[in-house]
C-alpha cells in the first residue's frame, strides 16, 4: 500500500541520519521495510534548530519507495508558541491543500495533530477522495497554547483562537478514526469528535528505538568532549534531555542543585543537555554552582556516552504539562535509567506500577529534593528500578516491538476502508 505521512517538526532521515528518528520516521522506516511505500509531507523548516533546511519547495528520494515532500514557508519562528508559528503553520496547511490533488492517490494518510492546519486540509483532502485519514493525537492544541497565558488574558485568547478550535472539533468528527500516544491523548481527540471509542480507535505510545553504538572510538571521542565541558562520569550525575520550552521546569532543579552544592558536590553531578528559548535564563539561575553543567545540544554518539555514564534521568516538566507518556521517558527506560519525574497522571502511575522510579511535585524544591536524594543515596534501589525501567521497555515500548504492530494496524485500516 501507499501511506502519506503527514508530520512536521520531527527530525527527517536527511538531519543527520536515523539515530535520532522520532515516531514518524521509525513508523515510516517500519512500512517501507514491511514493502509498502511512503510519501511523508513535511516542512524545509527545522523545528528543533529553528531554521531552514531548503529556501524552497523541495522533493527527496530517501530510498526505493520512500520520498520526503519538503513544503516551504518564508515564515520561520523562534518560539514554540508565537504568531509565527501560526503563520508558519498556516501556510504549510495552504501549500498542502493545493499540492496534494496533484499527487497520485494514497491507499491510506495518517496526519499528526498537530499542526491543527495540516491534519484538517488532510481529513477533507482524505473526505473528497474517498481515502482513509487517520489522526495521530500528538500534542493537545489548541488547548495548550490557551494554558501557556497568564489567566487574566486567557478569555480574549479564546476569542482569538476560536477558528482553531472549530477547526480542531471539524476534523475530528469527520476523521476515519484516531490514534493517539497515550489514552490521555486519544480522549482528548475523542472529547472533540464527540463519541466514544471504537473499534478502530488506538493507542499506540512513542516507543523509543535503543541504539546501541558499540564504536568504541567514537564513543571516546564523544566522552572527551563531554568532558571538556564538563561531564564527570566519575560522580553520580542526574541527567535532562530535552528541548528548553515552557512546558518544562529547570529552575527547580537547579534551586536542589544549589541546596546539594555543598554537601554532595564530590558525589553528584547535574547535567542539563539541549537548548531552547529557556537555555539562557537557566544557565544564569545556575551561575555559581559546581555541580552544574550545561552540555547544549548533543549528537547521538554524545547522547549514547551520556545514557553510559549516567545514573538517573529527570523529567522536568512544569506545573499542568500536558505531556502523558512522553518519548524521554522510553529513552531514559531504554538505557536502564530509573527515572525521577514531575508528571502526574499517566507518567505518575506508570513509574508506580513497573517500580521504575518515583515522582515529585513541579515547581517544589522540597519534594524534588526529598525524592531525588532517596534514589541517590540507595545503590540497590536505583539497580532494581534501572532493571525494572529496562525490562518492561524491552517487552512492551521499544520500536522493534510498537512500529510492527503500528504497521499491521494501518494494513486492517486500509483492507476495510469500504466499512468504514
Amino acid at each position: 500500500m501507499h501511506v502519506w505521512l503527514v508530520t512536521v517538526g520531527e527530525p527527517l532521515p536527511i538531519d543527520g541520519g536515523n539515530d535520532r528518528l522520532h515516531r514518524t520516521g521509525l513508523l515510516a522506516e517500519e512500512l517501507v521495510q514491511s514493502g509498502h511505500r511512503v510519501t511523508w509531507w513535511t516542512s524545509t523548516f527545522d523545528h528543533v534548530r529553528k531554521s531552514h533546511r531548503y529556501s524552497r519547495d523541495h522533493r527527496i528520494v530517501i530510498g526505493d519507495g520512500f520520498e520526503l515532500v519538503l513544503l516551504h514557508s518564508l515564515i520561520g519562528y523562534r518560539k514554540n508558541v508565537s504568531v509565527a508559528r501560526i503563520i508558519n503553520h498556516y501556510v504549510m496547511g495552504r501549500k498542502f491543500l493545493k499540492q496534494a490533488p496533484l499527487e497520485p492517490d494514497p491507499d491510506l494518510v495518517l496526519s499528526s495533530f498537530p499542526t491543527i492546519e495540516l491534519s484538517a486540509f488532510a481529513v477533507a483532502y482524505g473526505k473528497a477522495k474517498g481515502i482513509p485519514v487517520i489522526v495521530d493525537v500528538r500534542d493537545l492544541w489548541p488547548d495548550i497554547i490557551v494554558d501557556s497565558f497568564p489567566t487574566v488574558v486567557k478569555p480574549l485568547v479564546n476569542i482569538v483562537l476560536l477558528p482553531y478550535f472549530r477547526m480542531t472539533d471539524k476534523l475530528f468528527r469527520r476523521v476515519t478514526a484516531i490514534v493517539g500516544v497515550s489514552d490521555k491523548y486519544l480522549d482528548f481527540g475523542l472529547s472533540y469528535a464527540k463519541r466514544k471509542r471504537g473499534t478502530n480507535d488506538a493507542v499506540f505510545p512513542l516507543g523509543y528505538r535503543s541504539t546501541t553504538i558499540n564504536d568504541e572510538t567514537r564513543l571516546r571521542v564523544a566522552d572527551n568532549l563531554l568532558k571538556e565541558m564538563g561531564v564527570d562520569a566519575r560522580k553520580l550525575i542526574c541527567w535532562f534531555i530535552g528541548h528548553f520550552g515552557k512546558t518544562y521546569d529547570l529552575s527547580t532543579v537547579i534551586e536542589v542543585a544549589r541546596r546539594m552544592d555543598d554537601s554532595e558536590t564530590d558525589r553528584i553531578q547535574f547535567v542539563f543537555s539541549g537548548t531552547g528559548e529557556r537555555y539562557s535564563e537557566w544557565r544564569r539561575n545556575a551561575e555559581g554552582l559546581t555541580n552544574t553543567v550545561f552540555t547544549g545540544w548533543i549528537d547521538a554518539i554524545q547522547i549514547a556516552q551520556m545514557m553510559r555514564v549516567s545514573s538517573i534521568g529527570l523529567m522536568a516538566y512544569a506545573k499542568h504539562a500536558p505531556q502523558g507518556l512522553p518519548n524521554k521517558l522510553f529513552e531514559y527506560l531504554s538505557a536502564g535509567l530509573p527515572v525521577v519525574s514531575s508528571l502526574q497522571g499517566e507518567t505518575k502511575d506508570f513509574l508506580s506500577q513497573y517500580d521504575c522510579g518515583v515522582s515529585y511535585q513541579a515547581g517544589d524544591p522540597s519534594s524534588l529534593y526529598d525524592n531525588l536524594s532517596s534514589v541517590c543515596n540507595n545503590d540497590s534501589l536505583r539497580k532494581r528500578m534501572g532493571l525494572n525501567g529496562k525490562r518492561v521497555f524491552s517487552e512492551f515500548f521499544s520500536a522493534d516491538i510498537l512500529y510492527p504492530k503500528f504497521v499491521t494496524y494501518l494494513q486492517y485500516m486500509r483492507n476495510h476502508k469500504k466499512e468504514f
